[in-house]
């Protein structure tokens, strides 16, 4: 019994770490800091990161695969603009599909370059991340729109129990569809197979080119999804308003435990990763840690993961 705990407790090596971490982290914060640990600043502290954290299950699809969508923070934009000034015409269920219908085919664009032209999916991506923007830009005529309808704003911004928010609830739904997705279909055991190893899931019979377009779509129409819950919480919709979220985005998937190389991972595995950057945040806020200051340690939070993920593969390799 003891050695099968043992076994279990390896397989899932990385999702410990980061469960262990998350405790710590949030223990040590609520000792250090007198505000940390009140209703008040829960609330802000899961509300912070909810809607990349969206986004970044769209992203941890892509990563299990063994790709990387630079164009989420501007898929995000273009969601944002493409609702707000659709609203009038087509109303609010109306404006919403027509976003996330335009996010996935973006998302769908860069995963036929991809599997067609067997092009590199971070250059592409990130190419197709200024196209993106530029089409955000153009039909918003490079202006913040405001989005009016206060109940919906309300609705948003509610903390149930007075520090719940309603977009943390709305994260938590979102990843236990995705966590469903990779864990109990077909097509989510395909990517662990294609990240894994593609030239072996190829080999069995995985048609590798229809999983990339449909990967890329998955990150696209996430992508819109955030884009559609930041409208509503900012009461307003700008084609660059989560252009440095990619920043967040990545850190929230790998210090989860899902790797670079691909083949492991998952959404759940996501959630802790954006309740731990999260974390780290909140408690740069509540030390009045400088705008620019902040930039520097997201800068060196990235590089740290992705050195630290790069250190971990080659470990298991050696292994």
């Amino acid at each position: 019994m003891l050695t099968r705990v043992k076994k279990q407790i390896k397989k899932r090596e990385e999702l410990w770490r980061t469960i262990g971490l998350l405790i710590l982290v949030f223990v040590v914060m609520s000792f250090v800091s007198e505000h940390f640990f009140t209703t008040r600043n829960i609330g802000v502290w899961l509300n912070s990161f909810s809607v990349y954290g969206i986004a970044a299950l769209g992203m941890t699809f892509a990563i299990i695969a063994g790709y990387l969508d630079m164009a989420t923070p501007s898929i995000i934009g273009l969601s944002a603009v493409v609702f707000v000034l659709s609203m009038e015409k087509l109303g609010l269920v109306g404006a919403a599909l027509l976003a996330l219908i335009c996010c996935a085919l973006a998302g769908s664009i860069t995963g036929f370059l991809v599997a067609k032209f067997k092009l590199n999916a971070f250059v592409t991506s990130y190419a197709m991340q200024f196209a993106v923007k530029g089409v955000g830009l153009v039909i918003s005529g490079s202006t913040t729109i405001p989005f009016n309808n206060p109940k919906l704003t309300m609705l948003i911004t509610t903390k149930l129990f007075g520090f719940l928010p309603v977009t943390f609830l709305v994260f938590v739904a979102v990843m236990l569809i995705a966590q469903y997705i990779l864990s109990r279909t077909t097509f989510g055991r395909n990517l662990y197979a294609i990240g894994g190893n593609k030239d072996a899931a190829q080999s069995v019979g995985i048609n590798i080119e229809k999983h990339q377009v449909l990967v890329f779509a998955i990150c696209g129409l996430f992508a819109g999804f955030a884009g559609l819950i930041l409208t509503l919480r900012l009461s307003s919709g700008s084609a660059v308003q989560a252009e440095t979220s990619i920043m967040e985005m990545i850190p929230m998937v790998i210090l989860g435990g899902t790797s670079f190389s691909g083949g492991k991972g998952g959404a759940f595995q996501t959630l802790l990763g954006a309740m731990l950057m999260g974390l780290l945040f909140n408690a740069m806020s509540l030390f009045n840690v400088y705008a620019n200051v902040q930039n520097i340690i997201k800068g060196l939070v990235l590089v740290t993961v992705i050195v630290s993920d790069k250190y971990l593969e080659n470990k298991r390799h050696r292994v």
